[in-house]
């Protein structure tokens, strides 16, 4: 970057666009809904009075109220969206912020470097900590019985998303949005999937197939968050065409207490698709997503153990944290539940603290600050919507 100019707050908007699972486009995950476009089309939202506007707040050094998760994962110490983006992106996005710089936001020449996308709620499971927006699973669980209508708290967790996901078409399986991302595709470096369940959408391949087919896979990185339900033969054969291809497994707990939040998995099978996919070699690599609730955090030192010592040592935990709903956040236990958990991470710093990775150890202390926290719910809404889900799973 020339030095006349001044670094901006965050880079994603500079190189990335994100889609929701009902089309609706965003910078990034991280800003939630603050930040959804006016636009669904991947290209007219890129060149947005939106985003121009967004690029000129985040080149004079501010942020935006979209920003409050990486605000306040810097707060525990945690590194941000942001950070990892910025630590990462300073020269591919270099470009891109020129010419937002002299041109008060506007990106007329440049392409973003990055898609995520989140291609429809398809999902074989139904997660405690989900939604119908995610999950096609849920919402059927949801639809099933709407008794649930009748409780205030849980008709603030759950109508809206039951509503959003029946606004849900078939959006992705069009020709013509996969035709402009392809378009949009000659300076890209990064794809990420996710859901839904992704390993589900068959539609994928058709611009994975098209990097492959024009040379580009080999300087795109891909990244998939992935129950690992399922490892399907075609799509890894198409991966092996990429630069790099990291398989994000997430996995919050192991045995029963896996098949308990995340309702409608097999461990067995996800234990069995693990080994296979670790020992695939170059371009894959292997990590796991855990989310920190109270559902899973008495258990944490469980799944450290099987992953460090059972799979690889060297496979990375990216520990993070369940903000929403609030009723299931850790922060959300008892002082006696904490004080479990806290002897469980403390566990896990005295048994591996010696293989831990400097960024995984710093999640863990986050999540102890975490767990320092005050509830922001009351007893009785953490009991209601607990035993709300107990209800909703045994009768699937």
């Amino acid at each position: 970057m020339t030095n006349d100019l001044k670094s901006p707050y965050c880079l994603v908007p500079f190189g990335q666009l994100s889609s929701k699972p009902d089309g609706k486009l965003r910078p990034c995950c991280a800003s939630g809904d603050r930040l959804i476009l006016k636009e669904k089309s991947f290209l007219k939202a890129w060149r947005s009075e939106e985003m121009s506007n967004l690029r000129e707040t985040f080149n004079r050094g501010e942020s935006v109220p979209g920003c409050a998760k990486c605000i306040e994962d810097e707060k525990l110490d945690k590194k941000s969206t942001r950070l990892w983006k910025n630590e990462s992106w300073g020269e591919i996005t270099k470009h891109n912020v020129t010419l937002s710089q002299k041109n008060a936001g506007e990106i007329k020449d440049g392409l973003p470097i990055s898609f995520e996308l989140r291609l429809g709620n398809l999902c074989n499971l139904s997660c405690r900590m989900c939604n119908a927006l995610y999950s096609s699973r849920f919402q059927k669980d949801l639809e099933r019985d709407d008794k649930w209508k009748e409780s205030p708290l849980l008709n603030s967790l759950y109508e809206s998303s039951l509503r959003d996901s029946k606004k849900i078409d078939n959006w992705y399986q069009q020709e013509e949005f996969w035709r402009e991302l392809s378009l949009m595709s000659n300076n890209l470096r990064s794809l990420y999937f996710s859901g839904g369940e992704p390993l589900l959408i068959e539609e994928m391949k058709i611009l994975l197939k098209h990097l492959v087919k024009t040379g580009q896979a080999r300087r795109v990185k891909v990244r998939f968050d992935t129950n690992l339900m399922q490892v399907p033969k075609e799509t890894f054969d198409l991966l092996r065409e990429f630069k790099e291809v990291a398989i994000g497994v997430s996995l919050d707990a192991i045995g029963d207490l896996l098949e308990t939040v995340r309702f409608g998995s097999s461990w067995e099978l996800i234990k069995r698709n693990l080994f296979q996919v670790r020992d695939m070699g170059a371009p894959f690599t292997l990590s796991i997503s855990a989310l920190a609730s109270s559902m899973n955090v008495h258990e944490l030192d469980k799944l450290y153990q099987f992953i460090k010592v059972e799979l690889s040592k060297d496979i990375m935990i990216v520990l993070d944290f369940l903000n929403e709903p609030k009723t299931l956040s850790a922060k959300s236990l008892g002082q006696s539940a904490k004080k479990v958990a806290l002897e469980k991470i403390d566990r896990i710093k005295t048994t591996l603290g010696e293989i831990l990775s400097p960024y995984e150890l710093t999640g863990l202390h986050s999540l102890e600050r975490l767990l320092s926290q005050d509830s922001e719910v009351t007893r009785e809404d953490f009991e209601e919507h607990a035993a709300f889900l107990d209800r909703l799973h045994s009768s699937s």
